[in-house]
């Protein structure tokens, strides 16, 4: 099967470069030379639109002032994405919230869960916490305690100010919040990444000081450099922050290092501030560390700006938008994965809500090795295609360059959006001394020496494979050369009777869920069972068919893609939801007994790629909810003529698809890049 390990390899980890979000010449893509700009929905008759989050799936949430019985009220809604790169109309966040009260959204995780406060009519007057999640809404604090919730991240740890200070809380569906948290007193808090670092301002003797906290640690927090008055607003996967300093003027982004012998953080600040401009600030940050912000020509002109942090290039909207869009004074609030960007501006006069989107040309690209996966910067790494003459080496193309990486039978299987990747290690120098144009390689150590694989890495700290019959999970930012990495995690059998001898891990997210495979010997020969992992919730066999499976992908909603094997043999492309509680299979290009299908790849949205037979043959497809297309069909006429895309492997966020097909008059298969518009 796909993620059969040669028994001598070793898992590795590489990393395009030592400091995270570290400007690298050569290995980052520049900033998009174009947008789109769009408005979304208006929120009924509300007025005065304010956005204040969005999910890397694109939920967009904030609030708008709406004619009420208790007269105009700002109230909460939500603008749901639609499945196909747009947006639905603006939903009212009702729930039990009456009429009569006004509410605010303020953040939104992958799966649409919401968070914000309500503002009863009560006297005297009180703040509570929100959580509007599947439709229905839980209060988090008690009239007494108060408190709005400013954010929350994909394992629904909310994050609370309270009049004491600021406190992360654990959402159980059951019952409500648990547990007595820690508060972090004196703080206020605007923003949470998915291992649990906030950011926020805290006061101490010298005033309110920007900070970041540690890892699920909520007291445990350090000052970033900037002087008091500093504001942090957003932090990504990576723990770069961005906010405003005024040690630079005004916006700022923090670029974080991490010691591996000292086991500590540092920050270096950069200035966003352009010269001639008022005031500016920095208001959301991607784990691409790509920034978005304001720059104030005067108190009531402002204008948005895009900062790359990879290439440290700063550009005004006014050069990113096509002349005579009718938006002005435009006021980006958040930017996600995709590059999508939100926030508000004037249209005609009137406040509206908006999105930007990165301006995409069709293409499709030849790759001289077969791809594995694919990060949102565009950057592909695979392995070998010997059909075409090339070694069974890792390979890792970005910038319209192929190179070959690591030694002989390497293969690189996953990149995260800060280009560091992960595979099997089985030949070439010693770990101490193994380099490439693409950084430096180091090895994992699995338990009991056995040899392991690695499968998936996450953006932020995270990478998952197996060793033999156990799953691992370890950190990366532990890596350090010469040294190996020890798995923080092993996942054993403690799947069940069905299958009671382990689990190959292959994907992972940021929030340490693993998909893969719980396994079975059956005598010598493995059987696989779709399965999942979480340290959270431990283990789970999810496929709908007893006979095997495996799940290949998974996002950072926990939704998950990969097979199922019936009692003939043929494989089912799966979908596992969680948070929906079940699995299904996925329609096919052909819908006869004979005809299989397997899903490969998943994005944020839950758009999902892979492969289903066709009348034609094998061809690879995506599929959008219980809709499947053949990818063949969004070929240009020349290249319908020239290829025939067989398998897809991976889908980006930023609409890219690599995979393997064939070419008329070639032999053998080709690795493609397929960017849809």
């Amino acid at each position: 099967m796909r993620y059969r390990t040669p028994f001598s390899s070793l898992a590795f980890i590489a990393a395009a470069t030592t400091r995270i979000l570290s400007a690298s010449p050569g290995c980052a893509a520049p900033t998009p030379q174009g947008y789109t700009i769009a408005p979304l929905p208006a929120p009924g008759a509300g007025t005065d639109v304010r956005v204040c989050g969005l999910s890397h799936a694109g939920h967009v949430v904030g609030s708008a002032v709406v004619p009420t019985l208790r007269g105009n009220l700002r109230q909460a809604f939500v603008w749901p994405p639609d499945g196909s790169g747009g947006h639905l109309a603006a939903t009212w966040l009702g729930g039990s919230v009456g009429p009569s009260d006004s509410s605010e959204a303020l953040d939104v995780n992958d799966r649409g869960e919401v968070v914000g406060f309500v503002a009863p009519l009560s006297f005297p007057p009180v703040v509570e916490g929100v959580l509007w999640k599947s439709g229905s809404i839980g209060y988090i604090a008690t009239r007494q305690v108060g408190g709005r919730l400013v954010a929350i991240d994909h394992d629904e740890e909310l994050v609370q100010e309270r009049p004491q200070g600021v406190a992360v809380l654990s959402w159980k569906s059951t019952r409500g919040a648990s547990g007595s948290p820690a508060v972090l007193a004196g703080a206020v808090a605007h923003a949470v990444n998915d291992d649990g670092d906030v950011v926020g301002e805290i006061e101490t003797g010298s005033g309110p000081w920007a900070y970041v906290t540690s890892n699920e640690k909520t007291t445990t927090y350090a000052l970033l450099p900037g002087g008091s008055k500093a504001r942090a607003l957003g932090v990504n996967a990576y723990r770069a922050v961005c906010g405003s300093s005024p040690t630079v003027g005004g916006a700022a982004v923090w670029l974080p290092t991490y010691d591996v012998f000292r086991r500590t953080w540092t920050w270096t600040l950069r200035g966003l501030h352009r010269r001639g401009t008022k005031a500016s600030e920095a208001r959301g940050i991607n784990d691409l560390g790509e920034v978005v912000g304001v720059w104030w020509r005067d108190s009531t002109t402002p204008l948005g700006f895009l900062h790359d942090s990879k290439t440290d290039r700063t550009v005004g909207f006014d050069e990113l938008l096509p002349a005579g869009s009718g938006f002005e004074q435009i006021e980006p609030v958040a930017i996600n994965n995709a590059g999508e960007i939100v926030g508000t501006a004037r249209r005609a006069g009137a406040l509206v809500a908006f999105v930007m989107r990165p301006a995409r040309a069709y293409a499709l690209t030849e790759l001289s090795f077969e791809p594995t996966a694919i990060n949102n910067r565009g950057t592909v790494v695979g392995r070998g295609l010997p059909g075409l003459g090339n070694p069974q080496a890792a390979f890792v193309y970005e910038g319209g360059q192929t190179t070959s990486v690591g030694g002989t039978y390497d293969v690189a299987w996953d990149v995260n959006d800060d280009g560091r990747y992960v595979g099997d290690f089985a030949g070439g120098p010693s770990p101490a001394a193994a380099r490439s144009s693409a950084g430096t390689i180091w090895l994992v150590e699995p338990p009991r020496h056995s040899p392991s694989a690695g499968r998936g890495i996450a953006n932020g700290h995270w990478a998952s494979g197996f060793a033999a019959t156990e799953g691992l999970v370890w950190s990366t930012q532990w890596a350090r050369q010469g040294a190996t990495v020890t798995p923080t995690h092993t996942i054993g059998g403690s799947f069940g009777p069905l299958a009671p001898d382990g689990f190959q891990g292959t994907r992972i997210n940021t929030s340490r869920q693993v998909a893969g495979a719980a396994i079975r010997d059956l005598g010598g020969r493995w059987q696989h069972f779709s399965a999942v992992w979480c340290r959270r919730w431990g283990p789970e066999i999810v496929g709908i068919s007893i006979d095997g499976g495996l799940l290949a992908a998974i996002n950072d909603s926990g939704v998950a893609a990969g097979y199922d094997v019936d009692a003939s043999g043929r494989r089912h492309a799966l979908v596992f939801d969680r948070a929906a509680g079940r699995a299904r299979w996925l329609p096919q290009l052909l819908n006869l007994t004979f005809a299989s299908s397997d899903a490969r790849g998943i994005d944020a949205r839950g758009e999902i790629v892979g492969y289903s037979d066709a009348a034609e043959g094998r061809r690879a497809c995506r599929w959008l909810g219980q809709t499947v297309e053949d990818l063949n069909a969004s070929l240009s006429a020349a290249d319908r003529a020239d290829w025939t895309l067989t398998t897809a492997v991976d889908i980006n966020d930023r609409g890219q698809v690599v995979g393997l097909g064939t070419r008329r008059g070639r032999s053998g298969l080709r690795g493609f890049l397929l960017t849809l518009p």
